[in-house]
């Protein structure tokens, strides 16, 4: 699928910059590697509730993130 495609993409790119951006010292690891545990939590907790909860919890969830959003970009919140 193109979902696929795009994962393999990003996993090959990100194979070739990692290395640059960690010899050149530009790398923060603390909250990097705080961001990689919230990525992959987030991922399998995502995954799990998606399986359990189907299409509509999945479509509630995108509503109140693109409400959120919205809100956030014209200065509600």
């Amino acid at each position: 699928t193109a979902n696929s495609v795009k994962v393999l993409i990003n996993f090959v790119d990100t194979c070739f910059a990692l290395p640059v951006f960690i010899a050149q010292g530009n790398v923060v690891w603390a909250p990097a590697l705080t961001l990689a545990a919230g990525v992959m939590a987030g991922g399998w907790f995502g995954a799990k509730l998606a399986v359990k909860g189907g299409e509509q919890l999945v479509r509630v969830f995108m509503v109140g993130a693109a409400l959120y959003l919205a809100g956030r970009l014209i200065g509600v919140w």
